[in-house]
């Protein structure tokens, strides 16, 4: 099984970006990349923060890593109902800086 926390690492080193996508709009897309290699990972949200984090086992973990489990319960964190879930994998992170026009599609 793939250590999350060292999954975590490598995805921000791989661009400075990582951080300001996954914790500005994304970061329930990165929960939904974290299930993928660990489905049996959980979406946590605050209301308080306005962002989503993934408990996996008995941890909780975001694109900067391992959370303090009292920060969870200081910023009210709580399990993001399953019949909720869709409703937030619509939010995303979205470039200041928009560059609208035709690209040739490189993926299927």
């Amino acid at each position: 099984m793939i250590d999350v926390g060292e999954f975590l690492k490598e995805l921000r080193g791989s661009a400075d970006l990582q951080f300001k996508i996954f914790t500005e709009g994304s970061c329930f897309k990165l929960y939904l990349i974290i299930k993928t290699i660990h489905p049996e990972a959980k979406a946590y949200w605050s209301d308080l923060d306005n962002h989503c984090v993934i408990k996996v086992d008995k941890e909780f973990y975001d694109i900067g890593g391992l959370i303090k489990k009292s920060y969870i319960v200081d910023r009210s964190y709580y399990k993001i109902p399953k019949k909720q879930l869709n409703g937030y994998s619509l939010l995303k992170w979205v470039s200041e800086d928009l560059n609208v026009g035709a690209k040739i599609e490189k993926y299927k």
